[in-house]
């Protein structure tokens, strides 16, 4: 037993000095490769020590001889020799040879593409732990590449690289922890490897982390700190954190606001070909933030970043097409514009495309196809187009006449808010024009558009009121809102406020308010706001007696064909009042009145035929006047219609 003892004993130490032997040649080896311990650097020498290691079978060695051999360090390159050391490594599961023949295998270097052996290899490094291995594994199952497509494992595979500081890992699998992808979306764990990989100088988590502490994502939100994390990765040079940079600048997020370093920063990103940058320059210009104002810039930098397919970019240069601005006006290059922003999905260009095919600007005009357009944005929730294809069913405008279409679609548009919408709407509840008749749904329309500031709005919530007792004060909520509307210069609100102040309905009668009212609609050209502020000076009601203004009022009005006006300077011409006796003009304008049909001109018409004032006696015309004014139930007229005809 003692003597197995001793045999077991003897063996192991000479193990041990095979093994140190070995070391000890491979250690000279990375002296003479790097330059170490008093070593100068000589890869000839270095080889030299690394094979001597390698007959001690040191995997280290075997697999750097591969690198020798791969790279022509040393020795002439020759890939066949350097595939029989990784593989010798490699079989004896030395994982970093194992990479280094899926990578050949992956890559078709000194062997045939074989992704069967490559991944063969590439799981066995990853499993010993190898975090390039694993990471490369991983973005196999990412990709589905010679593997059924698998996120989780692919996640797996990331997390297991990433704690081991591989950077690329971690910053990927920060990314499918913010998407969800693979893994439970987290916020926390997306910040944590974010940062991870940001501190490691990653460019692109870098940018990450920045966007996480703007918006809170992971982390409690910090814009100093976004704004620091952007800096770094803009100043590596990452063009996407440059954009973000910029909007810093411009928001004042992080940093005092400044749109000069906003110009200068999209500039940056611009120059270097970043669309997003690109679009954000020319808005500069266009605008003139923190850069000299130019349309013809705007134009330029808009057509970099549309010609790399940004919807937004060939949205605005559609716009500066259609409009001429910095581009010569053509509307043939809007609509091109316009049509490829919209394939891409933006809701503006496909609203642009139907108003250039609804005004035949740049299109033969075809109101079917415009709507076809205006509907494709609306069901995406296109307000304006909601609204358009409204109105197109409300007139039967390139679709057949539908009220009810029309009402589903006006509500759609009220509900996002569009004033116009929410009075049509309203106005549909108010008549029940597509839908049943309801004044309290019309009293809810009218009133979302009225404190949206909807002038319209806010008068026919007046008139609502006033025709309809909605509440028990619906005539003082008339008022309230005639007033609004009047006093943002709405005339009919301001005749109807006139009204209700001469007539004390819904407020005190005042007739000095009502002609103050009378005048300000009167002024605008509203007819029966002339006759009426033409009665206030004639009567002397809430001013001064005036006939002459009254008569200047009344001939305003009476000029527009209103009948009260014309029968009024009827009356003024008869009396003398405000201007000379003219009998002849009494006449012709009664006469106007009359054949207008006011029952009272028709009635005085008679009279002067009758006695004969201003014209000659005739009473057969005097009958007959008398005859229209009497079949109105006009009494006098009624009485001096029997006189004549009982002779």
């Amino acid at each position: 037993m003692n003597r197995l003892l001793l045999i077991f004993f003897s063996w192991c130490c000479l193990t041990l000095s095979v093994a140190a032997d070995g070391m000890h040649y491979f250690l000279l080896a990375e002296d003479y490769r790097l330059g170490l311990n008093g070593q100068a650097q000589n890869s000839a020498k270095a080889l030299q020590y690394y094979k001597k290691a390698a007959r001690y079978n040191n995997l280290p060695a075997l697999h750097n001889i591969g690198v020798h051999y791969e790279l022509g360090h040393g020795v002439k390159p020759n890939i066949s020799k350097a595939l029989q050391y990784y593989l010798k490594a490699a079989q004896q599961d030395y994982a970093p040879s194992q990479y280094k023949l899926s990578c050949f295998y992956a890559q078709g270097y000194g062997v045939e593409v074989d992704t069967l052996e490559s991944i063969q290899w590439l799981r066995l490094a990853a499993q010993q732990g190898l975090p390039e291995a694993q990471y490369d594994l991983a973005n196999y199952y990412t990709h589905g590449l010679g593997l059924e497509q698998d996120l989780s494992q692919a996640a797996l595979w990331y997390e297991r690289a990433a704690q081991q500081g591989h950077v690329l890992a971690q910053a990927t699998l920060a990314s499918l922890y913010e998407r969800g992808l693979g893994v439970v979306a987290d916020s926390a764990q997306a910040a944590h490897w974010y940062e991870q990989a940001a501190q490691k100088g990653h460019l692109e988590a870098q940018n990450g982390l920045g966007l996480c502490y703007e918006q809170g994502y992971g982390v409690k939100a910090d814009p100093v700190e976004a704004f620091r994390w952007y800096l770094q990765a803009a100043e590596g040079g990452l063009l996407e954190a440059q954009c973000n940079l910029a909007r810093c600048y411009m928001k004042g997020i992080g940093v005092m606001r400044s749109a000069s370093d906003a110009a200068s920063w999209y500039r940056k990103a611009a120059q270097k070909g970043h669309a997003l940058s690109q679009y954000h320059l020319g808005m500069c210009y266009a605008q003139g933030l923190g850069i000299t104002q130019s349309e013809t810039e705007a134009a330029h930098w808009y057509r970099m970043a549309a010609q790399q397919g940004l919807e937004e970019a060939q949205y605005q240069l559609g716009i500066c097409y259609e409009d001429g601005s910095g581009v010569p006006q053509s509307y043939h290059d809007a609509m091109e514009w316009y049509t490829r922003a919209a394939e891409q999905g933006s809701l503006q260009a496909q609203y642009s495309i139907g108003v250039c095919y609804y005004m035949g600007q740049g299109v033969e005009q075809n109101h079917t196809k415009a709507i076809e357009w205006f509907i494709r944005a609306a069901r995406q929730g296109h307000t304006a187009a909601q609204f358009r294809v409204a109105m197109a069913y409300y007139l039967g405008r390139g679709v057949p006449k539908s009220l009810d279409n029309a009402a589903q679609w006006f509500l759609r548009a009220a509900e996002q808010g569009h004033t116009e919408a929410q009075t049509r709407m309203a106005a549909c509840y108010e008549d029940g024009l597509g839908v049943k008749l309801d004044y309290f749904k019309a009293d809810y329309w009218y009133r979302q558009a009225a404190d949206n500031g909807a002038l319209e709005a806010q008068y026919k919530l007046a008139e609502l009121h006033f025709y309809y007792d909605l509440n028990d004060d619906s005539k003082a909520e008339a008022v309230r809102w005639f007033t609004i509307a009047a006093q943002r210069g709405h005339k009919i609100a301001q005749y109807r406020l006139g009204w209700c102040y001469e007539n004390g309905e819904g407020v005190t009668s005042d007739m000095a308010q009502a002609t103050v009212w009378y005048l300000k609609a009167a002024e605008q050209g509203h007819t029966e706001a002339e006759f009426c502020l033409g009665k206030c000076y004639y009567y002397g009601t809430g001013v001064h007696m005036d006939a002459a203004l009254a008569v200047a009022w009344f001939n305003k009005a009476a000029a527009k064909g209103y009948m009260d006006a014309q029968f009024a300077l009827g009356v003024c011409y008869k009396n003398g009042q405000g201007v000379e006796v003219d009998l002849a003009q009494a006449l012709s304008w009664f006469r106007k009145a009359a054949l207008n049909g006011l029952a009272k001109a028709q009635y005085n018409l008679g009279v002067f035929y009758e006695l004969g004032i201003g014209v000659e006696v005739n009473l057969p015309e005097a009958i007959s006047w008398y005859r229209m004014a009497a079949a109105q139930g006009y009494t006098v007229a009624q009485q001096a219609l029997e006189e004549l005809e009982r002779g």
